[in-house]
């Protein structure tokens, strides 16, 4: 058995946010892919641009979306998860944890909870979090700064993996695999429209 008391730093819910936001394997070939586009897309916009075949347009475009994705990723979404953590006043609140052969258990000032670990739908760590996944997006935070060593971590994963909670990796989920094939499909179309348009 595990024993916690703690409460939920702004650090940890950051990690959380950040783990469950990494893309897959398949995910990250995917981002790759469409980097490689864009850095294509953006030499070939200078090359023609200085021959003058081509209005520099074709070269402003890749640097807006790449531009936009990082005041997205490292401005606008860290801002949202402070500005969440803070109006979250449960996560700031002292809590216990007991992480049983049973399953998670958490009381704090606003009530408790039990979860069996077999109801957990999912799970991902990284050396900082444990995610504990109700849904595939509600998940449940154990912070492994509040562990007491590499001994406890393996006691959690060991009584995931003996409930057959499968890691996130291996958890289908064919609708989010959809849309995110067609959000690439979009992206290269509209990709091949503006190179099109501008080598008319």
């Amino acid at each position: 058995m595990v024993s916690i008391k703690g409460k939920f730093e702004l650090a940890d819910l950051q990690a959380a946010q950040n783990l469950h936001a990494m893309p897959g394997k398949w995910a990250w070939v995917g981002i790759f892919a469409l980097l490689g586009l864009f850095g294509l897309l953006l030499l070939a916009g200078i090359v023609l641009g200085i021959q003058g075949r081509v209005s520099w347009w074709l070269v402003i475009y890749p640097v807006f979306v790449v531009g936009f994705l990082a005041l997205f990723w490292f401005v606008l979404r860290p801002a949202q998860i402070t500005r969440a953590y803070k109006q979250h006043k449960e996560l700031s609140s002292p809590f216990e944890m007991e992480l049983t052969d049973e399953g998670y258990a958490i009381q704090n000032s606003y009530g408790q909870g039990k979860i069996p670990w077999q109801d957990f739908a999912k799970w991902k760590a990284d050396k900082n979090i444990i995610l504990l996944y109700r849904t595939d997006n509600m998940f449940n935070m154990v912070p492994t700064r509040l562990l007491q060593g590499e001994a406890e971590v393996r006691y959690v994963l060991n009584q995931l993996r003996q409930n057959s909670v499968k890691e996130a990796s291996l958890v289908k989920n064919p609708v989010r695999t959809i849309s995110r094939a067609l959000v690439w499909v979009l992206v290269v179309v509209i990709i091949g429209v503006l190179l099109y348009m501008n080598l008319k």
